[in-house]
């Protein structure tokens, strides 16, 4: 369920604002003087579609008088703020309204907080919130300290993780296709009568998928391509027919959630836009690693700190966030260089295209904006007319 527009009125007792979003370009960005709370927005939106009795308390002790998310159904969710007590509405597709219970009396007379109500509504709406602070990566508290770990690090196991689990699901798979081999033949179940012209091209066709998986780091390189004589008998072609499809059948797990595709623009926008003197190279082992032009290896930590910034948010949006979801980017400007920032609303519709998400983006930069003045909306201030407007 896609988010429309974002309403909120008596913003730190002062500011109205109104955010339609581009749900045809899947972009919209917001831009404004500090203060002005661009970054608040963002929080309140997190805090509503995580909620928990802790987000809870942070909506209670924000300073707004009322929310309001538009969404494509042309439903609408209201938070009221008075004083610090919650109020939440839902008016559904055909105008109803109702107020959701966020309180309930336990069995000993308790008032608890109940969250059920608030999460049916927007069950099927996902928010991401990323943040200014991209670089640390929390992994453990204990006795009151947090811990920390560099984020890319992190995001490198998770990578390597799933190129595992990948690899994992082919071998299995690649073991069942052969133990199922003489049956499926017997039965009739695989298609052999290919002649030699059609045969080729399908080797053709698993040899060049091999190669391409293979430069981002997925497959273990292959010594020999298939080779098809034109003078092959029908029983060798047979095997090579059954073979051949079988391999079409293993790759298609790196297709699966568009894995390979990611990997690929992943590196791209790295390698070909982002990195100066140093390249990423990825791996089943190490996830992904650098070298730099002189082929010395580097940690993700050596990177610049633009360049970790770029690898951590670049990881984010392909990896970490479900599609359809809602993005709310904070300041993506943080440490990049101008060029990058002038390039980054193309490399923005390069992943969404691939991903099919909608971005919600915060700047302060021009050259973040770089001309697309269409895509944006603008956060003026005061306006005493809207605030004049009840609750």
């Amino acid at each position: 369920m896609r988010i429309r527009e974002i309403e909120i009125k008596g913003l730190f007792g002062m500011f109205y604002h109104k955010i339609p979003l581009n749900l045809n370009s899947h972009l919209t960005i917001i831009y404004g003087e500090n203060g002005i709370g661009k970054t608040m927005i963002f929080k309140l939106l997190d805090w509503l579609f995580n909620i928990s009795l802790a987000n809870l308390t942070n909506i209670q002790k924000s300073s707004f008088t009322e929310l309001s998310i538009f969404f494509e159904t042309n439903s609408i969710l209201k938070i009221i703020n008075i004083a610090g007590k919650i109020k939440i509405i839902y008016v559904n597709e055909e105008g109803k309204e109702r107020e959701i219970s966020i309180y309930a009396m336990s069995s000993n007379g308790n008032i608890i907080p109940i969250f059920h109500g608030i999460s049916t509504v927007i069950k099927n709406s996902n928010l991401y919130f990323i943040q200014t602070q991209r670089l640390l990566y929390v992994t453990g508290d204990f006795e009151g300290h947090s811990f920390f770990e560099d984020t890319a690090t992190q995001y490198a196991k998770e990578l390597s993780k799933n190129i595992k689990e990948k690899t994992y699901q082919y071998r299995k798979l690649s073991d069942d296709l052969k133990n199922s081999l003489s049956q499926r033949i017997l039965s009739k179940n695989v298609k052999i009568d290919y002649d030699i012209t059609e045969l080729q091209a399908l080797a053709q066709e698993v040899d060049t998928k091999r190669k391409q998986l293979q430069a981002v780091g997925l497959m273990e390189k292959i010594a020999e391509n298939f080779h098809i004589p034109n003078d092959i008998d029908e029983l060798g072609k047979a095997i090579l027919a059954v073979n051949i499809q079988d391999m079409q059948t293993q790759l298609k797990i790196y297709e699966e959630d568009n894995f390979y595709q990611r990997l690929k623009l992943f590196i791209e926008i790295l390698n070909e836009r982002r990195l100066s003197y140093k390249k990423i190279t990825l791996s089943e082992i190490e996830g992904f690693s650098f070298t730099n032009d002189n082929n010395i290896p580097l940690k993700p930590n050596d990177l610049s700190s633009g360049e970790q910034h770029e690898l951590v948010l670049l990881y984010q949006l392909l990896f970490k966030i479900p599609s359809n979801a809602l993005i709310l980017l904070d300041e993506p400007e943080i440490s990049l260089h101008i060029t990058w920032q002038k390039e980054f609303i193309d490399d923005m519709n390069d992943i969404i295209k691939l991903r099919n998400f909608d971005v919600l983006l915060a700047t302060h930069s021009p050259s973040i904006i770089n001309g697309n003045w269409d895509l944006t909306v603008s956060l003026t201030g005061r306006n005493h007319e809207e605030q004049k407007q009840p609750a």
